[in-house]
């Protein structure tokens, strides 16, 4: 992604500081310990052992639910079908594909457990039909018309908190890293101000009202929060997004279906 150039050391996001702190030691622990609290989460969930992210595979086997990557505290909850890059004959926005022009091409019916493999069996038939699946991240189209509908519905849209995990590539990271910052630095999210882009694993704000959660071998983000919420992301025209509940399933691309 860097042109063959070794990745810098040290705070992928440094150069967006103050606007986006880096939250460390005592107050970062403070932070997670409340978020336990006021967010409580099942066991298994990906705020289960701060030290020791989770991951499909351990909590396997059965399938992965919503209740597994989010809090079982929200009054609704959205899925949002993570464009994929490239380009087919139906897609009307090139280099961002989504679920649904790629289900209308293969005569697939959308639904809150479509697995991406009905759409795009696996990496070489996507080649074939000029799509790159984004597993465990969004684009940076979807991640910015979210968070511009997330700040209309938290009181603190200045204030929100974002966690990356530790073994996400590229970042250099040690272990989990936290920050605050404004929702509107989602548009900035460029590590080491390079040309790639990552948004957080997990984003919540001061107030409980909403969270976000990407899982690194999820094909999809989950977004708990109020009804309102719910709505806003469903009736949005540049988001792909289904309802679900917390006993849905999570696509996780890394599970291939046995024939």
């Amino acid at each position: 992604m860097n042109g063959g150039r070794s990745r810098p050391t040290g705070d992928p996001f440094a150069h967006l500081h103050p606007r986006l702190r880096r939250i460390t030691g005592g107050e970062e622990q403070t932070l997670l310990g409340k978020l336990d609290a006021v967010l409580p989460q099942p066991p298994g969930g990906l705020l289960a052992g701060h030290d020791n992210r989770v991951s499909f595979t351990d909590v396997r086997p059965g399938a992965v639910g919503v209740r597994n990557l989010a809090p079982a505290v929200f009054a609704a909850y959205v899925r949002l079908l993570i464009p994929l890059r490239g380009d087919v004959h139906a897609g009307d926005s090139p280099g961002r594909v989504s679920w649904r022009e790629l289900a209308s091409a293969r005569g697939v019916m959308i639904h809150a457990e479509t697995p991406l493999r009905a759409l795009v069996p696996d990496e070489d038939s996507g080649a074939l039909m000029g799509v790159e699946p984004l597993i465990g991240s969004m684009d940076p189209t979807t991640t910015i018309e979210l968070a511009a509908t997330l700040a209309a519905h938290t009181p603190t849209p200045h204030a929100v908190f974002f966690l990356y995990w530790g073994g996400l590539g590229g970042l250099q990271l040690n272990s989990d890293a936290v920050y605050q910052g404004p929702l509107d630095a989602m548009r900035d999210l460029y590590p080491f101000a390079d040309h790639w882009f990552q948004p957080p694993t997990l984003w919540w704000d001061q107030g409980s009202s909403w969270f976000v959660t990407t899982h690194c071998d999820a094909t999809s983000t989950y977004v708990g929060g109020s009804q309102e919420l719910r709505d806003a992301l469903l009736a949005h025209a540049h988001l792909d997004a289904i309802e679900v509940d917390l006993d849905t399933e999570v696509d996780d691309w890394t599970r291939v279906p046995t024939r």
